[in-house]
């Protein structure tokens, strides 16, 4: 009688494996900048204990580091917002006021009025603009690896664009105030020609 054979029956594989999705707190710098254009694939994560501690430090200075280079730590660039505009309010309002009791001689009382007014409106302007900057850097160093620097702020596609977009409307301020000066001189050049006709 012939010996039973054992057999053994491979067991069907399925048609499709979906990949299992794979959560990364934070992905390498690299590969943030490479795809970060064509979707959002850094996920933003919480701070460490000891990066709240620096920001917390950063956000009481009064005065972001002044000479600040790529491998500054991202905290260091902060500034508490109101010491900061009260710094430049305080510096441009004395220097507006001084400025305007000397261009205004016959009435020094309201020079000095309209250059510190000048000068706080834009320490005003200043705190605001204070108090972006320092959500922006929060908003990026939530989706950067601990140990940001300056370097990965300036690596990061959105501030790229809004520097851009910045150096943009630079440029274009810069070109119509040329073309309005060139258009004024050219007024003026036919305004004096045709008085000394008469």
């Amino acid at each position: 009688m012939p010996e039973a054979v054992s057999m053994t029956i491979p067991q069907t594989p399925p048609r499709f494996n979906a990949p299992q999705p794979v959560y990364t707190p934070y992905l390498n710098d690299y590969t943030r900048v490479s795809v970060q254009n064509y979707l959002p694939v850094s996920n933003k994560r919480e701070f460490t204990s000891q990066e709240q501690e620096q920001i917390d430090a950063g956000l009481n200075q009064f005065w972001p580091k002044i000479y600040s280079s790529y491998a500054t730590p991202l905290p260091q660039m902060l500034a508490n917002p109101f010491e900061y505009a009260a710094c430049i309010g305080t510096l441009l309002g004395a220097a507006g006021a001084c400025v305007g009791a000397l261009m205004n001689k016959a009435q020094p009382a309201l020079g000095v009025f309209l250059g510190a007014a000048v000068g706080i409106g834009v320490g005003v302007s200043s705190y605001f603009q204070r108090q972006q900057q320092n959500e922006n850097i929060l908003e990026i160093m939530r989706r950067l690896s601990p140990g940001a620097t300056k370097r990965d702020l300036l690596s990061d596609p959105v501030y790229q664009k809004d520097l851009d977009r910045r150096a943009m409307a630079d440029g274009n301020a810069m070109n119509t105030a040329l073309m309005a000066g060139m258009l004024g001189n050219m007024y003026s050049s036919s305004s004096s020609s045709s008085g000394s006709r008469r």
